[in-house]
């Protein structure tokens, strides 16, 4: 059924309301099959499974830091002509990935940086690929570029370029897709070169991105025509089971060979985003709804020079029970992107307050940890007031922001 365009669909046992053991097990053998990168796809695969394993599961960050600055460029040999040529393009898509923005390349000190490419390289690395795998017959090999994460993240601060680090949530994609009259919500178990598309989008921008397991719960949750209108409430409500606040809805219908025309809505904190489609390629498409979804998140999640407070935050943390958990929190606020450095000032009990130094915004700071899921905004702590002299007391020391560790 529609095998002319890439689609081939696959019948799902049901049995009164719930799928068969044989289903769960073929549903996981095809995602196992799907999972081409070991940094993006296999964190979104193992989410996905904790879902169909019935646990209930929070999207945050699965965005591997280190990852960001690395790239994987596929040769044709190993000959410094092509090394020098692979490291341009692997650049580039650094970039990219680091600011979320399609015109990077575009702006002087960085295209000037382009003939000092050998200073940015720190690693590189050769390997094989099997025929079957090679994109192009004549790419023999996978070229490692690592890139100095210090070097690079001193051109953007030079360049006053946001840094976007490993804050970024998984965004989940809703694909309904039309040929001949039929319409269909894409599946994981039905092959769909617009979906390997956006995946290889998404990788390439260094953006976690996630499908609907359509089982029985989501074919509830989420008609084709509501999918296909586009109507935002009751994709927002089949999105609530997968814990995603960044959500593409998409509809798209073939206009030719390896031709679509469509339009998409990208939901985020309250952000609507309209992106038409026409006549594009498939890779077309994908790399314009990945682009303009990494823009998007990049401008909330990146981190640019000259936009900090010009104080430390002080932050007030509960429930910080032990050294075990101490460590925990001072380690999960050194890896944000937005945090240079955290000094303890106050420790009572379980509450610890903190002058945290950042760069970029306060509300850049709260956007990452309310990401990370480990810290729970509370109530600020109010002075006490004297009942007897009713003289209201003042705090030792008034935090920015009030959390409870998890």
């Amino acid at each position: 059924m529609m095998d002319s365009v890439g689609w081939r669909g696959k019948d799902v046992a049901q049995c009164n309301g719930f799928f068969v053991q044989e289903w769960l097990v073929s549903t996981m053998m095809m995602l196992f099959q799907q999972v081409r990168s070991q940094w993006l796809s296999l964190a979104g695969l193992v989410f996905l499974l904790l879902i169909t394993a019935g646990h209930s599961v929070t999207a945050r960050a699965l965005v591997d830091t280190g990852q960001l600055y690395e790239v994987w460029v596929p040769v044709a040999d190993q000959t410094k002509n092509n090394r020098q040529a692979a490291f341009q393009k692997a650049f580039e898509q650094v970039m990219k990935k680091l600011t979320g923005r399609s015109d990077v390349m575009q702006l002087a000190g960085v295209s000037e940086a382009r003939s000092q490419i050998g200073k940015l390289v720190s690693q590189f690395n050769y390997r094989e690929q099997a025929e079957a795998d090679r994109a192009q017959p004549w790419h023999q090999y996978l070229l490692q570029v690592r890139f100095n994460e210090a070097a690079l993240n001193r051109l953007l601060r030079d360049n006053r370029l946001p840094l976007w680090g490993g804050d970024r949530p998984p965004v989940l994609a809703w694909i309904a897709f039309e040929n001949m009259g039929q319409r269909q919500i894409v599946a994981p178990q039905d092959e769909f070169v617009l979906r390997d598309d956006l995946n290889l989008a998404a990788e390439a921008w260094g953006l976690p991105l996630i499908f609907p397991l359509m089982d029985f719960e989501d074919s509830g949750a989420l008609s084709v025509s509501e999918l296909w209108g586009l109507f935002e409430e009751p994709v927002l409500r089949a999105s609530a089971r997968y814990g995603a606040n960044a959500v593409l809805a998409m509809q798209v219908w073939p206009v030719g060979d390896n031709r679509w025309t469509g339009r998409s809505l990208f939901l985020f904190q309250g952000r609507v985003i309209s992106t038409s489609y026409s006549g594009m390629s498939s890779a077309e498409l994908s790399e314009k709804a990945i682009a303009n979804i990494a823009r998007t998140l990049s401008d909330v999640y990146g981190v640019a020079v000259g936009t900090s407070p010009d104080r430390p935050i002080r932050i007030q943390v509960g429930n910080v029970s032990g050294v075990d958990s101490y460590a925990k929190l001072m380690r999960y606020l050194d890896n944000l992107t937005a945090v240079r450095s955290v000094t303890p000032v106050v420790v009572k009990g379980t509450d610890i307050t903190l002058e945290v130094t950042i760069d970029g915004t306060l509300q850049q700071l709260e956007a990452a940890i309310e990401l990370g899921r480990r810290l729970a905004p509370v109530p600020a702590i109010l002075p006490e007031i004297n009942e007897a002299s009713g003289v209201v007391g003042q705090p030792a020391m008034q935090a920015d922001l009030n959390y409870r560790w998890r």
